[in-house]
């Protein structure tokens, strides 16, 4: 984990995105297959499977296919939930 010169905390991971003065990354950057990125909720995401493309099927029943691998996308959504679940305590270095 780095620090921007902000002082917000960074988190090496090219699939994460933070707004500017965001303390964690709130969003997931993702690629359509046309090219185009767009950003997901992580929170919105119900299930990710590989067929073989990469398909994210919202909470709503909306799916999302990308271009980014299954795991990669897994990944992203696991540090999303490590940074936002995170106790009091770990956010304060205890």
């Amino acid at each position: 984990m780095l620090k921007s010169s902000s002082g917000v905390r960074v988190v090496k991971h090219h699939l994460l995105s933070r707004l500017p003065d965001a303390p964690i990354n709130l969003v997931i950057r993702v690629t359509r297959l046309n090219g185009s990125v767009f950003y997901i909720n992580a929170e919105m995401i119900e299930f990710v499977e590989g067929t073989p493309d990469t398909v994210i099927t919202l909470t709503d029943g909306a799916k999302l296919v990308v271009r980014e691998a299954t795991d990669l996308v897994i990944r992203a959504i696991m540090i999303y939930r490590q940074q936002t679940h995170q106790s009091p305590w770990d956010l304060a270095g205890g």
